[in-house]
Parts: C-alpha cells; structure tokens; sequence
C-alpha cells in the first residue's frame, strides 16, 4: 500500500466503523505519521513507558517474556475501551522485535472492528556515530521481524 491509499484508508476509517482487522506498520517518523492521522481518534502506547515498572532484576528470560506480555497486555485492554473507530499507534516498537513478542495479544486484546493498530518503526541513520568494533547494529533488524507479521500490502513507508 503505498502513502496516498493509507491516507485514503485513515480517512474512510475515521468515518464508519470499518469491520476487520487493520494492523499497519509505518516505517518513518512519528512526525510523518502525525501529519496523516486524525489525532481525535488516535492515541499512542509507548512500550518502553508501558514496561518501565516491570521488574525483571531477577528473572530469567521466560519470565521476563511473560512479565512484559502481561503489562502490555494490560495496556491494550485500557485502549481498547475507548471509544470506536479508534487508532492506536504503538511506538518503541523496536521491543517487540527484542522480545519477540508477536502480535497475538495486540489481536487478544485490541485488534478488531473499529480498532486499527499502527507499529511504528523508526528508519535509522546513524552513520555519524562511531560505535565500537564488537557492536554489530542491524538497522533493519526490527522492521524485518515485524514487516513479517503484518500483511505484505500493510507495511507503509514514509515518503513513498
């Protein structure tokens, strides 16, 4: 889907209550995103603000997995009680990609008629900064991991 459908899209969204499962990834700025997305319908969730009070000092992986599921989890249901047609844009998103969390309680807990989900990813340019030898950064390791869980046709780049 390329930039003019999406806005097209938003558009009919905020509407009617559109019946289905809208999950979107915007590869770009959450600038660009805010310019095309009705801020009366839309609220964010921060997933770096939604986990900071987990305490994971003494766990082990598997339950640090749980422990963020479950507050995201948690979050989710709030959103999901707001009013409909509703956006809900979840930025930080490079966590899911870290804990490999999948989309399976974003569709649990808010996906569905009238709710649509916007992961948005960052594109990284990081080309001024030296870091050191042992550090292998990937920019696009997170965006490939979610382009993978969303429909080929929902992956939405800035610009294009």
């Amino acid at each position: 889907m390329n930039l003019v459908e999406f806005k097209t899209l938003i558009a009919d969204f905020k509407k009617r209550i559109m019946k289905g499962r809208y999950v979107y990834l915007w590869h770009g700025t959450e600038r660009g995103l805010d310019d095309i997305l009705p801020q009366d319908v839309t609220s964010r969730m921060d997933i770096v603000e939604t986990i900071r009070n987990v305490d994971i000092s003494e766990c082990v992986a598997d339950e640090i997995d749980r422990l963020i599921k479950k507050q995201i989890s948690r979050e989710l249901t709030n959103h999901s009680n707001l009013p409909e047609p509703h956006i809900l844009v979840v930025t930080n998103a490079y966590l899911m990609a870290r804990y490999k969390t999948g989309l399976q309680m974003y569709y649990d807990n808010f996906v569905g008629d009238g709710r649509m989900l916007i992961l948005q990813v960052a594109k990284w340019y990081i080309e001024t900064v030296r870091l050191p030898s042992f550090v292998n950064f990937e920019p696009e390791t997170c965006f490939n991991y979610l382009a993978k869980l969303v429909e080929s046709d929902h992956v939405i780049e800035e610009g294009e």
